[in-house]
C-alpha cells in the first residue's frame, strides 16, 4: 500500500488530473519529452496555480539542447492532428504572459526523470512524459505518494494501526515528497529557462491563418473567373465556377481542356462561360 503503483496504460493521466485538481498552489513537472498535445490533457487541472516544467533528455551541450527543445516542441505542433492545439497554444501563450508557467531545459545535465508533484505533498513517479503518447497510448509505470494513501490505508484496516504508526507513515510520505521537491528545486535553478524565447515562437505560430480560412481563401482564388459583360441569363454556382475556372487554366497551360460531369450538373453552362472568357481573351 506505500506507495499506490500501476503498470497500465493512462492510469498516469488518471491519477495526474485527480491529484493535480486537488493542488491550491503549485504544479512541478519534471519530464524528458514535453509537447503541445500533453500539456491540453491535463492543463484543466492546472488552472489557478503556479506551474513550473523541468524537461531534459540526454542532449550533449547546452546550447544544442536548448535549441533541441524548442524545435521539438514547434515540430510537434506542427505535425500534431489533434482538434485543440490551436487552444492549447493560447492556453500556454496566456499561462505565460500571466507569469503563470515556466518551462525550463535541463538536456545539457541528462536529465530524464518523469516526476509530477502536487503542492508539498503528493508526488507521481513514474515513466510517462507530458505527451500525447505517455498519456495516452503507451503502457507506463507509475507510483503515488499522497495522504490519502494513509487514509484510505486506515480506513481499510480500521484496527491495525495506533496513532503513532500512522504518524510514522505520514512522516515517510511527508519526507519522500519533500525530498523529491528539493530535488526538482536544484535541477530547476539549475536549468536553463526558454520560457520566453517558446513565447516569441507560440505568439508567431498563433499568427498563422486557420486551417479553415486558408480553404477559404483557396476556393476563391480558384473560383477568381474576370468578368466579362455578356447576355447569358444563365450564371454559374459554386461548383460550376470551380471547374470552369480550371478548365480554363488548363487551356491556358495546355492548350486544351476535357470536362466529365454528370446529368444535370450544368454542362452547357460551363460550356457556355468557358468559351465567353475565351472570346475576350481573343
Amino acid at each position: 500500500m506505500l506507495p499506490t503503483t500501476w503498470f497500465e496504460t493512462r492510469i498516469t493521466l488518471e491519477q495526474i488530473r485527480e491529484n493535480f485538481s486537488q493542488g491550491q498552489r503549485i504544479i512541478r513537472i519534471a519530464c524528458g519529452f514535453f509537447t503541445l498535445k500533453g500539456w491540453g490533457l491535463i492543463k484543466r487541472y492546472t488552472e489557478n496555480k503556479i506551474v513550473l516544467i523541468l524537461v531534459g533528455i540526454d542532449e550533449p551541450g547546452e546550447e544544442r539542447a536548448r535549441t533541441a527543445l524548442i524545435k521539438e516542441i514547434m515540430r510537434h505542433l506542427a505535425l500534431g492532428r489533434d482538434a485543440e492545439r490551436r487552444q492549447n497554444v493560447i492556453d500556454l501563450v496566456e499561462r505565460i504572459e500571466q507569469k503563470e508557467l515556466n518551462i525550463v531545459d535541463a538536456r545539457a545535465s541528462s536529465h530524464h526523470g518523469k516526476l509530477y508533484l502536487v503542492d508539498n505533498n503528493i508526488a507521481i513517479v513514474g515513466s510517462a512524459n507530458t505527451t500525447g503518447r505517455g498519456f495516452l497510448d503507451q503502457i507506463e509505470a507509475g507510483a503515488l505518494y499522497s495522504p490519502s494513501i494513509i487514509e484510505k490505508l486506515i480506513s481499510e484496516n480500521k484496527d491495525s494501526f495506533n496513532a503513532a504508526q500512522i504518524q510514522i507513515l505520514n512522516q515517510l510520505i511527508e519526507s519522500q515528497v519533500a525530498n523529491y521537491i528539493k530535488c526538482f528545486d536544484e535541477y530547476f535553478r539549475d536549468a536553463h529557462d526558454i520560457t520566453q524565447e517558446l513565447l516569441i515562437l507560440l505568439r508567431k505560430w498563433l499568427d498563422f491563418s486557420l486551417p479553415w480560412d486558408v480553404y477559404l481563401k483557396t476556393i476563391l482564388a480558384l473560383e477568381q473567373i474576370p468578368f466579362v459583360k455578356n447576355d447569358y441569363a444563365k450564371k454559374p454556382v459554386s461548383y460550376q465556377q470551380d471547374m470552369i475556372a480550371e478548365a480554363l487554366r488548363q487551356i491556358r497551360e495546355h492548350g486544351g481542356s476535357m470536362l466529365v460531369a454528370s446529368t444535370g450538373l450544368g454542362k452547357t453552362v460551363m460550356g457556355t462561360h468557358i468559351a465567353i472568357q475565351l472570346q475576350s481573351e481573343g
